[in-house]
């Protein structure tokens, strides 16, 4: 599994696999095959020309690469991403454009099973949730010394790679930098089920994170979130 919020392939989604399928260069990597679908795009195994590397290219869908800011979030996913290095955080090689004009991102490819899927399916021990937990902490703390805030730390966003209990974690989409200003333009982004007062406010910070992250594990050890029920309810 790669990377971002993964939903059902729709109708819109085939459409633009067919679409990158018809152009199957990105730069130097070719299009393998579909492996998800994120949020304004689709997510694609791929490997490179020359040295057969495989890496996972999330490309935006064409009706959103005009869109100046759809466009500058997917570039400030990389740029949010390169500002912390750790073994338990996604790697994003780079940002570019591809000879028609679409934005794409070059990715690690994880393989491997999100923790929701994992979750859902069997209940996970009382060791490997603490190893996970120690491993989101740690990857959580080099972001925050880069000044980065993930803002959504949850089941989806994390990736178990197979036959190990090494995780990453994944997507940048709606991160923020420490020292970044509120204003008016800025909404209040997360999942609502693990987001911190403050988080409520759009002022989110390091601690948010850590938040989140106790939220994570108190459903992980009981099987059911610290907080449930309506939109205005979790709120509150």
């Amino acid at each position: 599994m790669p990377t971002g919020r993964v939903i059902p392939l729709t109708l819109a989604a085939i459409a633009n696999a067919r679409s990158v399928r018809k152009h199957r260069r990105f730069g130097e990597y070719d299009v393998i095959t579909p492996l998800a679908r994120g949020g304004m795009g689709n997510i694609y195994l791929a490997e490179h020309a020359e040295t057969h590397e495989r890496v996972a290219l999330k490309v935006l869908d064409p009706q959103f690469a005009g869109h100046l800011e759809v466009v500058d979030r997917l570039y400030n996913e990389h740029a949010l991403a390169s500002r912390a290095s750790h073994p338990n955080l996604l790697r994003i090689h780079g940002a570019a454009l591809s000879d028609n004009d679409i934005p794409y991102l070059v990715m690690e490819y994880l393989d491997g099973e999100t923790l929701a899927v994992i979750s859902a399916r069997e209940d996970l021990g009382v060791q490997a949730i603490l190893s996970i937990g120690a491993q989101i902490a740690a990857a959580l703390a080099a972001l925050h010394a880069g000044g980065v805030i993930h803002c959504d730390v949850k089941h989806d966003n994390i990736v178990v790679l197979r036959d190990c209990l090494h995780i990453k974690l994944l997507d940048f989409g709606v991160s923020r930098l420490v020292d970044e200003p509120a204003d008016e333009n800025t909404g209040i982004a997360g999942t609502p089920w693990c987001m911190a007062p403050e988080q409520w406010e759009a002022k989110p910070q390091p601690a948010s994170d850590v938040y989140a992250l106790g939220c994570l594990l108190y459903d992980l050890i009981t099987g059911a979130p610290p907080f449930d029920g309506s939109l205005p309810e979790l709120m509150m």
